[in-house]
């Protein structure tokens, strides 16, 4: 499998093969109007309301075609794991 890891920088969306073979991996707010996601990745506290988690954001992530991996299990997210915050802490150090 390839991976692409979309992050916000200009050459990130100039450089994605958004019509390839490849799966699109994200981790940031300012991928949502990317062309295609394919994974999305939220590790932050799941806070809506707050100034740094803006609705639209929220309402993107709700609305997420593939699979949205969090911190924490979060009910209203249909279509979301968790990721297992001990083993990566354990082994990336």
């Amino acid at each position: 499998m390839n991976v692409v890891l979309l992050g916000t920088a200009p050459d990130s969306f100039g450089l994605a093969p958004f019509g390839g073979d490849w799966e699109i991996w994200s981790c940031s707010p300012g991928t949502m109007n990317a062309p295609r996601v394919d994974k999305f990745f939220e590790l932050h506290r799941w806070e809506p309301g707050q100034p740094w988690f803006q609705e639209s954001y929220v309402n993107y992530l709700k609305e997420f075609k593939g699979q949205v991996i969090m911190s924490k299990e979060v009910p209203e997210m249909s279509d979301s794991c968790t990721s297992d915050t001990k083993t990566r802490v354990h082994s990336s150090g």
